[in-house]
């Protein structure tokens, strides 16, 4: 059984792949808008890095200590933000850190 988000009255933590949250998140669309408004906020690198691990967890390839070195020495903004879009998708780490592909 999950815990209810705090504040966040009927609503449960997404612990299966029907989560209306994940699967909101899935959608490329919308997902895109969503990382398009970090460059707006003026997210920090680090903010960025947490949320391509956060993104990584809930995609299909597993976030392994390889994933978390190569996200964690990133500071280019830009990538962070191609990487954050591409977790949710990627089945290889070529895929998640292909060059020129967005």
């Amino acid at each position: 059984m999950t815990e209810p988000f705090p504040g966040g009255e009927g609503h449960t933590e997404c612990d299966d792949e029907s989560c209306p949250l994940l699967l909101l998140f899935r959608n490329p669309v919308f997902l895109r808008a969503n990382v398009d408004m970090t460059a707006e906020a003026g997210w920090s690198s680090e903010r960025l890095r947490e949320l391509v691990l956060a993104l990584g967890e809930a995609g299909p390839l597993p976030v392994t200590s390889e994933v978390r070195v190569r996200v964690d020495a990133c500071s280019d903004p830009a990538l962070l933000r191609a990487w954050a879009i591409r977790t949710l998708r990627a089945t290889s780490l070529a895929d998640l850190f292909a060059e020129n592909v967005v």
